[in-house]
């Protein structure tokens, strides 16, 4: 059963789980307060988008968000985002947004865009399938051009490569 795991995570890994994908055209609010409207705001390059699913996931974006701070450091015209899926009753969005905000250093709210969604129908949408957290790279339409999971990522310079 091990082994049939790992195969499967090691394709899902490989073909890039998100590939055929599209981000929905959504407008949330990130952790600094601006309004952020998706494709609009991935504009020229592509932009690079950590699309995490949930809490316990959180530690792992966080790691990769540092790597992509240090990227955009060493080139200015480097865009991300983080964006996590968040499926929770609305009365408990500011409750979740004010511990986002607690918990991430300053600099990065205004890259984290929380989506507020219900995750099912986010995915049908978006045509993730995938269910660990992904590194994506995004046109300006919101076409998902590849992906990789987090785990992958251990460094800057998987994070340049990309």
């Amino acid at each position: 059963m091990k082994a049939r795991s790992l195969i499967l995570f090691l394709a899902t890994a490989m073909a890039g789980p998100a590939l055929a994908g599209q981000l929905p055209d959504t407008e949330m609010m990130s952790l600094s307060g601006e309004a952020v409207r998706f494709p609009a705001a991935f504009r020229g390059d592509p932009t690079l988008v950590i699309l995490a699913f949930g809490h316990d996931q959180r530690e792992e974006a966080g790691r990769v968000m540092v790597l992509l701070e240090k990227a955009q450091e060493a080139n200015s015209a480097l865009s991300w985002y983080e964006l996590p899926i968040v499926e929770a009753p609305s009365f408990s969005h500011f409750f979740i947004r004010n511990a986002m905000r607690l918990g991430t250093s300053e600099p990065l709210h205004a890259h984290i865009v929380p989506q507020f969604v219900i995750q099912d129908e986010w995915r049908k949408s978006s045509a993730v399938t995938a269910r660990e957290p992904l590194l994506a790279k995004v046109d300006e339409r919101g076409r998902i051009l590849k992906s990789l999971p987090l785990s992958a990522i251990r460094n800057l310079s998987d994070v340049t490569r990309f």
